[in-house]
């Protein structure tokens, strides 16, 4: 992986100095995504500027260096990422005289762009990536992104247009034109800018615990959306389209499902065996990300059957002190089974609450998944060892495996039978009782309403059956609702559920497909893989996710929604799969992920951090005028009345990012 970053203004006689030492800067603030070269280009005549920061992966010299131009001179490309080439587009380009220089895809990215024309190259490319291209000839940038939004970009102008709407709209600017793969590459370009924070994009903050695309978290700033390009004239005007988008793939795939469930195994079988090999090549060492769970299981067993050694593989896990939290012991178990290399790590509470002030800096916009405390750990580990590391991310989103997937069948119809009356007074009831009391009562019901009331806090329990329609339940499990509480408004979840109900026909879906979905067109990008490649690029490590393979993508969608769940279970095609080389012990176990215990933290190691920023002053400096609010969650969350672990770590990881960043 690596970092690019750029900006297009107004030159004049004196503007190449000046713009060669900025964006020196912009490529300086992304050093820690690109260790092994930098490089920039400048064009006085039209007042560009590009810098590149790179990880070198495959064709590790010089040949690979970047800005890269293409052959005629016409194009100059920043990228980001990795293709998987299966031959036929280097072919293509051969066929219309290009002779490359090496084996990079930088050079067969920005050539296949000059032979094809990007619109044509954008749809013909498979991989991760995120680019800017400049043309020459026409004076037009264009921006891309890849199809599921594992690599970022980020773009704007650092002055509004009078008039712009403050909504976040993407409109056209005033000013210099930037971009950049992190928005600190933008301040540590332009000194000069005093960024404004988008009171929309801060409001889904808090719903939700990330700041949807297509805004950031300042005004006049865009993120280029999964599957986007975009393309910039004249430095004011901003064009948009899809080459690819995945609500057309999936509607497409679930009107050509799959005829009986050998077909689907054997379909899903060969698109993740395949997605699996193409990332796998690489010039330095691999390894796998092991969770416990099936993904990343599923994922290490199908490495080891393609690395010409089981040994050449190397796995990492991670332990907890916590033992409901632990799940290395089943991790080390995968590895032995399969014979790879196995690297088990323990977190320790001194060394959560070290890692906790790197958080503001490291996320660079408001953020508060806490797994991204854990994935640091995980992340600097895999670094001593190997550049690249497979996961087994997306599996929950293609194949059914969040808990909200599984209940949906009947949540769904409980919204529907029961009149919001009964289920508010339900619902009130609930909160009659601590977490405890209703943990005792939980141990006495089947086993899997049991799983789902323990691994859901009461509270979010009772505001989900509290709430007043199916969409507005789904906000209340995306996140804390924060702003949606403080304002009586719809969350930031209900308004996408409702805003997409039009296009997908809600009554026609299965509930859990559709939460599907909702997850993968905003949490997956914008908050999964935003933790992703935020810990591994701090530590110069590049994460390849073959379960969000364009054709694994397409293969799940085409299984029926009702095959997907099962007795309380979901991935059920992959548990199947998984039974072919691992145990049934495994394939059967239950989702974890790299969960961490935030409640008890925020108790403990990383009490006198959140105290500090959740005092009234701290949240009077970022704007937060709810300090009664706090305080009584503290009381109800450090007596363990209730846990309130989300809203906390929300409103705290706010905190500290505008009291680093001054919002």
């Amino acid at each position: 992986m690596c970092g690019i970053a750029g900006f297009w203004e107004a030159s004049g006689p004196d503007w190449s100095a000046a713009a060669l030492a900025r964006v020196q800067r912009m490529g300086e603030a992304l050093a820690h995504r690109g260790p092994d070269g930098k490089g920039t280009w400048i064009d006085p005549a039209d007042g560009i500027a590009l810098a590149h920061r790179r990880l070198a992966i495959i064709d590790r010299g010089a040949a690979g260096a970047q800005p890269m131009a293409s052959a005629d001179g016409r194009y100059v490309i920043v990228y980001n990422g990795e293709l998987y080439d299966d031959g036929s587009l280097r072919a293509a380009c051969r066929s219309g005289g290009v002779r490359f220089r090496g084996y990079c895809d930088t050079e067969l990215l920005v050539e296949a762009c000059a032979q094809l024309g990007v619109a044509t190259a954008l749809e013909r490319i498979r991989g991760m990536f995120a680019f800017a291209l400049w043309d020459r000839q026409s004076r037009v940038l264009h921006l891309a992104r890849d199809r599921l939004g594992l690599k970022p970009l980020y773009y704007g102008w650092l002055q509004r247009r009078a008039g712009v709407p403050a909504d976040g709209a993407v409109v056209g600017g005033e000013g210099p034109f930037v971009f950049g793969s992190e928005l600190r590459a933008v301040r540590a370009g332009f000194r000069e800018w005093s960024p404004r924070v988008c009171p929309q994009a801060r409001a889904d903050y808090f719903d939700c615990g990330y700041v949807p695309a297509p805004r950031s978290i300042y005004r006049g700033v865009y993120t280029v959306l999964p599957g986007e390009h975009v393309t910039i004239v004249e430095r004011h005007e901003v064009r948009r389209r899809y080459y690819w988008r995945f609500a057309d793939c999936a509607q497409s795939a679930l009107a050509s499902p799959y005829s009986n469930r050998a077909a689907a195994r054997e379909a899903v079988g060969q698109a993740l065996t395949g997605a699996v090999a193409r990332r796998m090549q690489a010039d330095v060492p691999v390894g796998v990300l092991l969770s416990g769970g099936i993904d990343s299981a599923l994922v290490a067993a199908l490495m080891a059957e393609h690395a010409g050694s089981p040994g050449e593989v190397h796995s990492y896990s991670l332990g907890f002190e916590e033992p409901e939290y632990d799940e290395s012991g089943v991790a080390a178990s995968v590895a032995a089974s399969l014979g790879i290399r196995h690297h088990r790590l323990r977190v320790r509470v001194d060394d959560v609450a070290a890692r906790v002030d790197q958080l503001a800096d490291l996320a660079d916009e408001p953020f508060a998944d806490p797994a991204l405390l854990t994935t640091l750990t995980l992340c600097a580990a895999v670094r001593e060892r190997t550049t690249v590391a497979l996961t087994g991310d997306g599996g929950d989103e293609v194949f059914a495996g969040y808990r909200r997937h599984i209940h949906a069948r009947w949540i769904r119809p409980l919204f529907a039978l029961a009149p919001a009356s009964w289920r508010r007074e339900a619902a009130g009831l609930l909160r009659r009782f601590t977490a405890a009391e209703l943990g005792r009562c939980n141990a006495a019901l089947p086993r899997r309403w049991r799983v789902s009331l323990a691994t859901h806090s009461a509270s979010t329990f009772a505001r989900v059956l509290g709430s007043a329609s199916f969409a507005a339940a789904y906000g209340r499990q995306l996140g804390p609702g924060l702003h949606g509480e403080w304002r009586g408004e719809p969350t930031f979840g209900e308004r996408l559920a409702d805003a997409q109900r039009p296009r997908w026909g809600w009554e026609a879906v299965e509930p859990g497909a559709w939460l599907q979905w909702l997850d993968t067109v905003s949490y997956l990008p914008d908050n999964g893989l935003v933790k992703i490649d935020r810990a591994s690029m701090r530590f110069g490590v590049e994460i390849r996710v073959p379960l969000l393979d364009p054709e694994v993508v397409t293969a799940g969608w085409r299984v029926p929604p009702p095959w997907r769940i099962d007795r309380g279970r979901g991935k059920v095609l992959l548990r199947e799969l998984a039974q072919r080389t691992l145990s049934a012990d495994i394939a059967k176990h239950p989702k974890r992920g790299f969960a961490v215990p935030i409640a008890e933290w925020l108790r403990g190691p990383l009490r006198p951090w959140a105290r500090e920023f959740l005092s009234a002053r701290a949240l009077a400096t970022a704007g937060v005028d709810q300090t009664a609010f706090v305080d009584r969650l503290w009381r109800e969350h450090e007596s363990r009345r209730w846990d309130h672990a989300p809203a906390l770590w929300t409103l705290a990881t706010y905190s500290a990012w505008a009291q680093r960043w001054g919002a």
